[in-house]
């Protein structure tokens, strides 16, 4: 693997597979080229958090970006505050709670991520139809991971069943066609 970072640490680019010096060369100019560009958008977005108003959405700015560029490890502390504040919009705080667990998912967290799943049914769940469908989601996710592709398929099935016009269900509808035919 070659992870290009920033001077600020901000993965530039990130690539799996045969490095050649052909590759290496390519992802240098480009670090070169867009390492300064990339510090400067993560500085101005501390400051963002450091100085607003709107602590939440300058937040959630910080995370995304971070997201974009693969630091899903430095985004979860963001994510997690987003979804355990009340003060948050119901869907911003489910939408955050699936994209930390599917965070802990990238950096080999599988079991956070499973809890984190687990807590947003529990504690969204009962009201909002999504945070069943977003749960389950990652909760499909995760057991395709390990394996366990029946499991999966009833998870994505209750994911699209909970709220079916959810951006969830709909990305559980994309990976049920992916699942194995016949698996445990």
């Amino acid at each position: 693997m070659l992870v290009c970072l920033s001077c600020k640490g901000v993965i530039v680019t990130r690539d799996q597979g045969p490095i050649t010096s052909d590759l290496l060369a390519k992802r240098l100019d480009s670090l070169r080229q867009r390492a300064a560009e990339v510090d400067r958008q993560f500085a101005a977005l501390i400051d963002e958090v450091n100085s607003s108003k709107q602590l939440l959405i300058s937040r959630r700015h910080l995370a995304d970006f971070l997201l974009a560029h693969q630091n899903d490890r430095e985004a979860i502390s963001y994510l997690a505050e987003l979804a355990g504040s009340d003060l948050a919009e119901p869907t911003d705080r489910i939408d955050a709670w699936v994209s930390m667990a599917r965070a802990h998912l990238w950096i080999g967290e599988p079991e956070k991520a499973r809890h984190e799943a687990k807590d947003l049914i529990a504690t969204l769940g009962p009201t909002l139809p999504e945070a069943i469908a977003g749960g389950n989601l990652v909760l499909g996710l995760q057991d395709i991971a390990a394996r366990r592709y029946q499991l999966a398929r009833r998870e994505f099935e209750y994911a699209i069943t909970a709220a079916p016009q959810s951006t969830y269900a709909a990305s559980a509808g994309d990976e049920l066609p992916r699942l194995p035919k016949e698996g445990k």
